[in-house]
Parts: structure tokens; C-alpha cells; sequence
């Protein structure tokens, strides 16, 4: 009997540790969400990912657009430089 009843608080034990988990992720996620809604106007995380690869692709021209002005200035001024 003393076997089962430790057994039944082990497993209660389990349980009140998942629970608390649970709950400290819901509190990250809503905290995430709000984070989200305030800073970047987004509602939920998927409309986060795509603005995320919207910006992702944005920083990529805008880093081609600089290495190639980079280079024009480069041969235009090469000798000054």
C-alpha cells in the first residue's frame, strides 16, 4: 500500500510540475503576443513571420543597393581614396 501511495504522489507531483510549466508558457505567449501587438502591430505570430520575412528580404536589397553604390564610388574615386 505504502508503494501506491507513493506512486499516486510521484505522479501527483508530475502533474502539479506540468501544470506550473503550462502556466509559465501561457504567460511567456501572452507576454510575447503583447510585446508583438505593441512594437511591431502584429496580432499573432504568424502575422509576425511574415512580416519578419518581409523585413529578411527588405535588409537583403538594402545590402545589395549599398555594395553596389559601394563599388560606383570605389571606381569613381579610386584615386582619391
Amino acid at each position: 500500500m505504502t508503494d501506491i501511495l507513493e506512486k499516486f504522489n510521484q505522479l501527483k507531483q508530475t502533474v502539479e510540475d506540468a501544470r506550473q510549466n503550462a502556466d509559465r508558457a501561457a504567460g511567456a505567449l501572452e507576454q510575447i503576443t503583447k510585446t508583438l501587438q505593441k512594437d511591431f502591430d502584429c496580432k499573432t505570430i504568424n502575422i509576425a513571420n511574415k512580416k519578419l520575412k518581409q523585413l529578411q528580404k527588405q535588409e537583403i536589397t538594402a545590402k545589395e543597393d549599398f555594395e553596389k553604390a559601394m563599388k560606383e564610388y570605389e571606381k569613381k574615386w579610386k584615386e582619391r581614396l
